[in-house]
């Protein structure tokens, strides 16, 4: 039911009434003779709010400005204005109404200007009545949520507000009006907070300063009071909060922070716990939102410090003393808030010296134990885990800072007591996980690694590994355990013999267990994340290959074979890491039976040809031109991608070599010199190793990966090539004359970049050519097999007896038989014909099958070779094309 059926004839003529009542009224106010007509302006306005008792329509807002300012003006000088102000404000505490749908497009804008006209009433009426209701009228406006279809909806009403200049109107209020309607502007201010561009204003207009200000000033417990500063609080959190739109950075000044200290302070030891959170809640806001901030100097950092960390023993005589934590849940989100704030502000130099100060390193690694003593608070058991969560955090921030400290405070064997309780209830995965990551940090941070040596860290963790693996469902969580573990771990063995050995048994079990939840996962188990097949990487480079104990049992074990099973199926950034550790690998001439023996799930896959592949997908990714069989296409610019070749056409900063920046994080320096030492230093154990596991390897190579490895065989040279061009644009650009010996060098290595590029096209271009006259030769081959049989002499024998067996009739006969002979004739002036490529043959064994491809209408004959070297025919053709009387002939029979 659309608006204007809602009405009747009746409200029909009270609108046009009331419109022409409040015309009428706005042109006598107009009138300098009109405005001193007090008893008409009375009369016309209690007309008008006789016909308005429902609400006030939106078409009557442009004609009620002027009067309702006309009246809050002279109120001061005639008090018979009060009466209709109050009445008007009164229907305006009721929904405005729509009188038909149309109304809703002028109503934003007979909103907007009604918004800025109870503004300027709020600032010449004298009476703090009124101004309080007219501030009541402003936020149910702005708050108001629409019930009937008549009414203006809220968005609109907001929208209207946005462009108004009400929100610049009670800035310049608020900064005159008496206590008794402040906390109502305060909540009118808070409300226009929640639009974003109206809190940018308020940024900009410099209102926290004032709002932290005036919450100073009051020292009193009055109920009053006590709303006002929640309501302060809760403007300045919307407004910190508030994205920035008009790239004005929100600004607070040293004597608001320092008021808000002196507000922390008196909430903590006097007021409500929620109202002390919302104050610490609204530092740590102001420290996001205002990265400059400078709050150190206001003071309030020691306070937060003092409170954080001196009340954990009980023997500090300071204000912060005299509070005491309880188990409640304010006390540990409060406790919570002050840690976050001082890991904000850990690199400043005045949070070093508090932290210090307070003993925050000992107070954390107390709060770490399960058991407090008497005088400190009793947390139930899910507070505790909370608290030890957010200690956990803070530990590894704090403790590079103060390392000495660290090492003698305990946490490193409270940590290790968390991981060895809880490992084996299958519980709190979350605190082992954080237990592990602070580890993994503490190490990382550089804390002396012979303090985690001494109190066997990495047998822990190895141990947390080997039970996870063998007893645990290996979700994401579960992984991520894992994998902190693994950086840990691989951190301290590292360069560590005896760490090495003491880990030489425990590191393969968990090296195998790993390899294998990755190439058989069970069903229950989720795939393996990259990170941690990264870090299971580096942890059997660091800890089981490096190591002179364990080095044998990854040959043993089949190590080459792992690495190549998770290449295969890995994607590109994880195959790229281990391509590193199987450079390293082929080092060793023990790589050498692995690396000819293996074969992927496919059994075409070996060692070359997923190299290979992962050399096209590199270039692929880098732009590198290649024609559409994997060869070289541009001879200058053999190995460059897009950007080195723009990085080259810029020919900007020459402190840098686009040929060298290129190979950072690349997979291809790194396949070059695996397959560098496997063709050429250890190739003749390569040779020696085919021949006792009689598996083909260099010789058995596919023609778009001979055509590869062409390059990959010369890319050193190639590189080295590329940087000779970039030494010799450096020369030219700065204006350095070289010796005429030393230009010719340079232009002879240049010279070399390309005659080499231009080989291995050459080369690329042979190989091509070999593989398709071998295509060719092969089919020849076929054909003369068919030949040497003597098939084809046969089959016509074979026809007539097949007919004879078949078919009684001597015309079908007669004429099947001329059939197969031209179509025999056929194949034979196919065979003949030079263009090889019009037909195609493919077979089962090589003399026993065959298919003829004669163009689009396709005819296919299969030869089946019997037991007594006799042949069997069978064709495709179809009785159709028989002569109709042949076909009549076959009927009649």
């Amino acid at each position: 039911m659309g608006v204007s059926e809602i009405f009747t004839e009746t409200d029909n003529l009270d609108e046009e009434e009331g419109l022409n009542l409040l015309k009428c009224l706005c042109m006598s106010l107009i009138d300098e003779e009109g405005k001193m007509l007090l008893n008409r302006h009375l009369i016309l306005m209690s007309h008008y709010l006789d016909l308005r008792q429902e609400g006030i329509k939106s078409v009557d807002l442009p004609f009620l400005m002027c009067p309702l300012e006309f009246f809050c003006e002279s109120s001061t000088d005639e008090a018979q204005y009060y009466e209709p102000i109050s009445q008007c404000l009164k229907l305006l505490l009721k929904p405005i109404l729509l009188f038909k749908s149309s109304d809703a497009c002028l109503a934003m804008d007979n909103l907007k200007d009604f918004y800025s006209s109870l503004g300027n009433c709020l600032h010449v009426v004298a009476d703090t009545k009124i101004e309080s209701t007219i501030l009541d009228v402003i936020l149910f406006l702005i708050t108001y949520k629409e019930k009937k279809p008549e009414e203006v909806t809220l968005e609109l009403r907001l929208e209207a507000v946005e462009n108004s200049f009400l929100p610049e109107i009670i800035v310049a209020l608020m900064y005159f009006v008496p206590d008794e309607i402040y906390h109502p502007l305060l909540e009118i201010m808070y409300q226009l907070s929640l639009q974003p561009p109206i809190a940018n204003l308020f940024q900009s207009l410099g209102c926290m300063d004032f709002w932290i200000r005036k919450v100073s000033i009051r020292h009193t417990l009055s109920i009053r009071e006590a709303f006002i500063k929640e309501t302060t609080s809760n403007l300045l959190w919307s407004v910190l909060r508030c994205p920035d739109t008009f790239g004005n950075e929100p600004t607070l000044n040293s004597q608001s922070l320092s008021i808000m200290r002196g507000w922390l302070r008196r909430e903590v030891l006097f007021g409500q716990r929620y109202q002390r959170n919302n104050i610490a809640a609204l530092v740590l806001q102001a420290l996001i939102s205002i990265p400059k901030l400078e709050i150190s100097k206001s003071g309030i950092l020691a306070d937060i410090g003092l409170l954080a960390f001196a009340s954990e023993f009980g023997t500090d005589n300071t204000w912060a003393n005299k509070y005491k934590f309880k188990p409640m849940r304010e006390d540990l989100e409060f406790k919570k808030i002050l840690i976050t704030i001082l890991l904000i502000m850990n690199e400043d130099p005045n949070t070093k010296m508090v932290l210090s100060e307070n003993r925050a390193i000992n107070a954390i690694a107390y709060n770490l134990h399960l058991k407090h003593c008497k005088w400190a608070c009793q947390w139930d058991k899910n507070q505790q885990f909370e608290l030890i969560n957010i200690c956990l955090y803070a530990l590894p921030l704090f403790s590079k800072h103060f390392q000495k400290q660290y090492t003698r405070s305990g946490a490193t064997i409270r940590i290790l007591q968390l991981i060895e309780k809880f490992t084996y209830r299958q519980q709190n995965l979350r605190l082992i996980k954080n237990c592990c990551l602070c580890l993994h940090l503490l190490i990382s941070n550089g804390i002396s690694l012979k303090h985690f040596r001494e109190l066997k860290t990495s047998q822990v963790l190895t141990n947390l590994i080997l039970y996870i693996l063998q007893n645990l469902k290996l979700n994401l969580l579960v992984q991520t355990i894992v994998n902190y573990c693994l950086c840990a771990i691989t951190n301290l063995v590292q360069d560590h013999k005896e760490s090495k050995g003491i880990l030489a048994s425990d590191s393969k079990t968990v090296c195998t267990l790993i390899f294998s939840k990755f190439q058989r996962p069970s069903i229950s188990d989720t795939k393996l994340s990259y990170s941690l097949l990264i870090a299971a990487c580096d942890f059997v480079w660091q800890c089981i290959y490096l190591n002179d104990v364990t080095q044998d049992f990854f040959f043993e074990g089949l190590g080459v074979h792992a690495l190549l099973n998770v290449m295969e199926d890995a994607p590109f950034i994880v195959q790229t890491f281990y391509l590193s550790f199987l450079a390293d690998v082929c080092i060793s001439p023990k790589s050498v039976p692995q690396v000819v023996t293996w074969r992927g799930k496919e059994r075409s896959n070996d060692f070359f040809k997923i190299l290979c592949n992962i050399w096209r997908k590199q270039e692929e990714m880098k732009g590198v031109e290649r024609n559409e069989y994997g060869c070289i296409k541009d001879i200058e610019h053999s190995l460059m991608g897009n950007k080195q070749t723009m990085a080259v056409e810029e020919n900007g900063d020459i402190s840098s070599s686009p040929a060298l920046v290129d190979m950072i994080g690349c997979a291809r320096p790194k396949i070059a010199v695996a397959i560098h030492l496997i063709t050429r230093r250890h190739y003749e154990k390569v040779k020696l190793a085919t021949s006792i596991y009689c598996v083909p390897f260099d010789d058995a190579i596919a023609p778009e990966d001979q055509i590869t490895l062409q390059i990959i065989q010369c890319y050193e040279e190639l590189k080295q090539g590329e940087i000779m061009s970039e030494v010799r644009r450096a020369v030219e650009k700065i204006g350095v004359k070289l010796l005429p010996l030393d230009t010719e060098v340079l232009h002879q290595l240049i010279m070399r970049l390309i005659g080499l590029a231009n080989k291995v096209e050459r080369n690329q271009r042979k190989i091509l050519e070999e593989m398709r006259k071998k295509e060719i030769d092969r089919e020849h081959k076929h054909y003369a097999d068919i030949d040497e049989y003597k098939l084809a002499r046969d089959i016509k024998k074979v026809v007539a007896r097949d007919s004879y067996l078949t078919v009684s009739n001597k015309i079908y006969r007669e004429w099947k038989h001329k059939k197969y002979e031209a179509f025999l004739e056929n194949i034979e002036e196919l065979y003949k014909d030079k263009r090889e490529q019009n037909y195609h043959q493919t077979f089962y064994h090589p003399r026993n099958f065959i298919v003829v491809k004669t163009g689009r209408d396709a005819h296919i004959i299969s030869i089946k070779q019997k037991k007594d070297s006799t042949a069997r025919i069978v064709s495709q053709e179809e009785e159709d094309e028989i002569n109709p009387e042949d076909k009549s002939i076959l009927s009649d029979e």
